[in-house]
C-alpha cells in the first residue's frame, strides 16, 4: 500500500487530537456581571502562619471555625515560616479528590505537607478523608459536587494598632488541564500584597462545571508577618464556589467537542472506504 493513502487517515486522526478543549478565564475581562452564589462553597484550602497552631488546612470552606469540617497539618509556628517561600500545588484528581500540598526543597532534603479530601485509586500521602464532616458520625460530604470558579485569595492584614501586620508573596502562578485551556485575555497577577491590602482575590471561571475536569493550580507562596499573634493577618486561600455571570459566546468558527468528535468519525469511515475501493 502506497504511503499517499494514509493522507486521509492522519488527516482525520489530527483533526480529532486538535478537538478543542473547555475554555477557562483567569482574571480576564471579558466576564462581567460576576454574582457569587451564595453558600455553594465546594471546598477551601489555606496557608497562613500562626505563633503555633496549625498552618494549613483544608476543607468543606476556608472557614476553620469547625474543626469536623476540615483536615489540618502543623507546617510550623511564626517563627519557622514567616519569609519563607513554599510551593503549593491543589490538584483535582477527577471522580476522586482534591489534594492540597505545601512543599519546598531544603539543601538535602524535601519537606511536604499533603492534605487531600476524597476516595484516591493511589493514596497521596500526608493526611486524608474520604468524607467530612469527620467528626462524630461518618461525613457524607466529598468535593466531587459542581461548582464553576476557583478562587485566589491574598490576606494581608493589619491591625488598627499596628502591632500586627501580613505580607502575602504570590509567583509562578499557574493552571494545567489536559481539557481545560486559558482565554487569550487570561493572565494571573503574580505580586506582593503589602500590610493592609485586605483581601485580594483572583479568579477562575468555567462556563461549565470544574469539577468535570482534571486540573492543577500550582505557585509560588511567600507569608511575613512582623509579630506573634492575628493568625489570619498573612494567609493564602484557595476555594472553590459557584457565581454567575456573563460569559462571551462560543466562537462560530469552533466546533463543539461532541461535534468535533463526530466529524472525525465520519471522516474516518469517508477515508476507510476509501482504502477498500484502491
Amino acid at each position: 500500500m502506497k504511503s499517499r493513502h494514509f493522507a486521509p487517515v492522519l488527516a482525520v486522526c489530527l483533526l480529532a487530537a486538535h478537538a478543542p478543549a473547555a475554555t477557562v478565564y483567569v482574571n480576564d475581562p471579558l466576564i462581567t456581571g460576576i454574582s457569587p452564589v451564595a453558600s455553594s462553597t465546594i471546598y477551601g484550602s489555606k496557608y497562613r502562619i500562626s505563633q503555633g497552631n496549625w498552618d494549613l488546612s483544608l476543607g468543606m470552606s476556608d472557614d476553620t471555625a469547625n474543626a469536623a469540617t476540615y483536615l489540618q497539618a502543623n507546617p510550623g509556628n511564626t517563627a519557622a515560616l514567616s519569609g519563607i517561600t513554599w510551593n503549593f500545588q491543589l490538584q483535582h484528581i477527577l471522580g476522586e479528590g482534591i489534594v492540597f500540598t505545601l512543599f519546598r526543597s531544603t539543601p538535602t532534603t524535601l519537606v511536604q505537607h499533603i492534605l487531600s479530601w476524597g476516595t484516591f485509586t493511589t493514596p497521596p500521602g500526608g493526611t486524608t478523608d474520604d468524607t467530612l464532616p469527620n467528626g462524630g458520625n461518618p461525613g457524607t460530604l466529598t468535593p466531587e459536587r459542581p461548582y464553576n470558579a476557583l478562587n485566589i485569595t491574598a490576606k494581608a492584614l493589619s491591625q488598627a494598632n499596628g502591632t500586627q501586620t501580613g505580607t502575602v508573596t504570590l509567583a509562578n502562578l499557574a493552571l494545567s488541564s489536559p481539557t481545560l485551556t486559558l482565554s487569550p485575555g487570561s493572565a494571573f497577577v503574580n505580586t506582593t500584597y503589602l500590610p493592609g491590602s485586605g483581601l485580594t482575590t483572583q479568579r477562575i471561571f468555567l462556563d461549565g462545571d470544574l469539577s468535570q475536569h482534571a486540573y492543577t493550580l500550582t505557585g509560588l507562596v511567600t507569608l511575613s508577618k512582623t509579630t506573634n499573634g492575628c493568625d489570619e493577618c498573612a494567609a493564602l486561600s484557595l476555594t472553590a464556589s459557584s457565581v454567575t455571570a456573563d460569559f462571551p459566546p462560543p466562537s462560530a468558527n469552533v466546533p463543539e467537542p461532541a461535534t468535533a468528535a463526530l466529524t472525525a468519525g465520519g471522516l474516518l469511515l469517508l477515508a476507510l472506504g476509501s482504502l477498500r475501493r484502491r
